[in-house]
């Protein structure tokens, strides 16, 4: 049997550098409450879909998700 050093694929590292950071975001059940207003009393409201887009980059490391449910409650 060959030694494990002959038996990789060329080119191959044994250390890859973990320099990078991934960033998940991850919505649910949020029932229709995307706008950043509280309908109660007609203000803006720091909640909602709408006002989290603020945090979302688009830079190849962020995975934005939703589990469902944005529009029925």
């Amino acid at each position: 049997m060959p030694a494990p050093s002959e038996r990789e694929p060329k080119g191959f590292k044994k250390e890859v550098p973990m320099d990078r950071k991934l960033t998940i975001f991850f919505t649910s059940d949020i029932h229709g409450y995307f706008a950043p207003t509280d309908y109660a009393n007609n203000t803006r409201a720091a909640a909602g879909l709408a006002n989290c887009a603020a945090n979302f980059t688009d830079d190849g490391n962020t995975l934005i998700l939703d589990g469902g449910d944005t529009l029925q409650d």
